[in-house]
């Protein structure tokens, strides 16, 4: 399936992305969206799962719950989607002038001006395990005339257009030289002024809201810890259940105040060989919010999962954010 279509007539050049791609794209998007819906569904805890519950512990609750979806469906759903838009180049060569649109179906608009907006052209190389392909990328200078400037004057503030793809190197070259030469603008070998800005990018739009996804998954669990030692009530629960395997877990049951709360807590190993189900469990919990609580005994919030996984992801966007690809 060709990703775009590239019509030269009499008046200038008319490039689409493929009405075949966009479908596809949308159907995926769908998908995601619709797993990301029934997740909410299906698996949100109940509102009076969160009542009597402190709100560091519903929001540690609440983030857990939200990386799978968000990150790994409403993500993807938004990526697909935003793809299956228009992206649609039309060139008038006599006044060389432009119109160009990118964005969400629907929501896309047109933006104008002139072909000075345009770096030039040139080929990308892509090589996979099998196959090698030629792209034919349109570059921008730095243009005011979109929603945001990542640029300083310097560097482009859009992405490259992809205008053409084929296994056939001299043919994406040849068509880029008659391009090239119709249009007036120069056709570079040399790295693009996008890939200028690719560290940048990656860091301002990536890094930084990752850290703070785990930073909201990593701290509302210290917090709820610090309340339970600093504020908590002891009270004498019952084990109702006891589960082992990647670690050890209890479920009780305590009372406050003629009313009987639940709780699910993860307790060390040693805590865990002395309970028996039916049992008694000592559990502390907020006055405020009783529905808040933990075994006595028990470890503290463990954040070295999340931790390292947010260590491994801020290296992983360095090590990508300093390596520019070549064409």
């Amino acid at each position: 399936m060709s990703l775009t279509t590239l019509e030269a007539t009499d008046s200038g050049i008319v490039c689409r992305r493929s009405t075949g791609f966009r479908v596809s794209l949308g159907l995926l998007g769908g998908l995601f969206g619709a797993l990301c819906l029934y997740l909410f569904y299906a698996f949100w805890p109940p509102l009076g799962a969160l009542v009597d519950r402190s709100p560091a512990d519903i929001l540690s609750q609440s983030m857990y719950f939200l990386l799978v979806p968000l990150a790994g469906l409403c993500g993807p759903a938004a990526i697909f989607l935003y793809s299956a838009g228009p992206v649609d180049l039309v060139v008038n060569a006599s006044q060389r002038t432009y119109r160009f649109r990118r964005g969400f179906p629907l929501l896309a608009t047109w933006q104008s001006g002139s072909l000075e907006d345009v770096a030039g052209l040139r080929v990308k190389t892509v090589k996979n395990k099998q196959t090698t392909f030629y792209h034919l990328l349109l570059d921008w200078k730095n243009t005011k005339a979109t929603p945001w400037t990542l640029g300083d004057g310097t560097v482009a503030s859009r992405r490259p257009f992809q205008m053409m793809s084929s296994q056939d190197a001299g043919c994406v070259r040849d068509a880029a030289q008659r391009l090239a030469s119709r249009l007036s603008i120069p056709f570079q070998e040399n790295a693009p002024v996008w890939d200028e800005i690719r560290s940048r990018t990656i860091r301002r739009l990536i890094l930084v809201p990752v850290f703070f996804f785990f930073l909201l998954m990593g701290l509302p669990p210290l917090i709820v810890t610090h309340s339970l030692e600093a504020d908590g009530q002891p009270a004498m629960g019952t084990v109702k259940s006891l589960r082992t395997g990647k670690g050890s877990f209890v479920h009780y049951t305590y009372p406050v105040g003629g009313r009987i709360f639940t709780g699910h807590a993860p307790v060390t190993s040693s805590a865990y060989s002395s309970l028996e189900v039916g049992g008694p469990v000592p559990v502390r919990y907020l006055p405020a919010y009783p529905h808040t609580s933990i075994v006595v005994g028990a470890r503290g919030a463990d954040i070295s999962g999340p931790a390292l996984l947010m260590a491994g992801l801020i290296l992983v966007m360095f090590v990508v954010s300093g390596r520019t690809p070549r064409s």
